[in-house]
């Protein structure tokens, strides 16, 4: 049979033994590669600064010259004129948040012509590529709730760690009409980001957005292609890196629109919720509960009852009843600005597989347990241009 001849081969590369363990821990040297594999199916991962962990809390320092180290020198015969200059060590603290997937790998998928090292090197790259997905995107999104363990409204990884947006110190709303008429990408606003560094640490910035702004800043500007030296591709000298993982579908609050807040605490996963005011509040409407902190939530709204709301899907957390609620849209982008060096991804190197068989399916589904964090070296050298929406 092909299927088990697959799972004789997994368990095989692996080392795995169905009679004693499903369970491997995977050495050294594999979880090295694997972790190289990871990195190489992420667009954002691949540029950002790879720390592999030996402890669960690990320090790295963080150095920073606080004063110019050059004095005007004595005249000869004299002493030393000016004043010693000392290095000031901070440090960067990361702690490793224990992370599973459940990876379903169909036996279609496998080829079945490769054996030994081979066939376990491909198998790791595919699982590479699903469960990279998952840390990418809480390399973006991430907001830190709370310990797993400890938390209720801790339901997925975006809640175990503050990611990259999260510990941005330069921030640019692309919705703020005190500064641009309109939220869509252009060069007004990319120059916008770029200025709000310190000019210190404009050198080896890189930008990240999604392919659909990359397309609107390219018809934009190539249109005028002959009348004026903006590169459409680019800016401030390097091109534009695409990450398909960042969204297009952020909240944005609604100018004008409902604004109310919850009147008290909601049943966590259950579809209703009471706020202070329903007026202005209908079917269909769009509304974010809690914008701008960890707990940022968007429902639709399916009905209205008094001031109760019943939302299409259900609500993954537990509120206090005192958070903000509002109309919103959900067509916010995000452009990031930073030398990826200055973007840290934490992960030990500590992996556990686990696999199991389902003949339905004709499958084996995989359980991958590691540990890792996410860190900005200095957050005053990371911006985000947000609030951008794309055409």
């Amino acid at each position: 049979m092909l299927s088990m001849n697959i799972e004789q081969k997994i368990m095989k590369a692996f080392g795995m033994d169905t009679a004693n363990s499903n369970k491997v821990y995977l050495r050294e040297k594999t979880a090295d590669k694997f972790i190289d594999y990871i990195q190489d199916e992420s667009k954002l991962l691949k540029d950002v600064r790879k720390v592999k962990m030996t402890a669960p809390i690990q320090e790295i320092a963080k150095i920073d010259i606080g004063d110019d180290p050059l004095y005007p020198a004595g005249r000869s015969g004299t002493t030393f004129t000016g004043k010693e200059v000392t290095a000031n060590a901070e440090t960067i603290t990361l702690t490793a948040r224990k992370m599973r997937a459940k990876v379903v790998v169909l036996d279609d998928e496998l080829e079945d012509n490769i054996e030994g090292g081979a066939f376990r090197e491909h198998l790791m790259r595919m699982l590479a590529k699903k469960a990279g997905n998952q840390l990418e995107k809480t390399a973006l999104y991430g907001r830190f709730v709370g310990e797993a363990t400890k938390n209720p409204n801790v339901v997925s990884t975006l809640n175990q760690v503050d990611g990259f947006l999260a510990r941005a110190g330069v921030i640019v709303d692309a919705s703020d009409t005190n500064l641009f008429d309109k939220r869509s990408i252009d060069l007004g606003k990319l120059k916008k980001l770029r200025k709000s560094f310190k000019n210190k640490y404009r050198a080896g910035l890189k930008t990240y957005l999604t392919d659909g702004l990359r397309l609107d800043y390219i018809e934009k500007y190539s249109a005028l292609a002959g009348f004026n030296t903006v590169d459409a591709t680019g800016y401030a000298g390097s091109k534009f890196i695409d990450v398909p993982l960042m969204r297009e579908d952020a909240p944005v609050v609604k100018a004008g629109g409902v604004s109310t807040k919850l009147s008290a605490q909601n049943t966590q996963g259950q579809k209703t919720f009471t706020v202070a005011s329903a007026t202005g509040i209908t079917a269909g409407m769009e509304l974010v509960i809690a914008y701008g902190t960890n707990l940022e939530h968007v429902v639709q709204v399916a009905s209205i009852s008094g001031t109760t709301v019943t939302t299409v899907d259900a609500i993954p957390y537990k509120f206090a009843g005192t958070e903000t609620v509002h109309e919103c849209l959900t067509d916010g982008a995000e452009v990031i600005m930073t030398d990826p060096m200055n973007l840290i991804w934490w992960v030990r190197r500590e992996f556990t597989l686990a696999m199991e068989r389902n003949e339905e399916l004709e499958a084996s589904i995989f359980y991958l347990s590691l540990r890792t964090d996410f860190q900005v070296e200095n957050p005053e050298a990371l911006g985000v241009l947000k609030n951008v929406k794309s055409l």
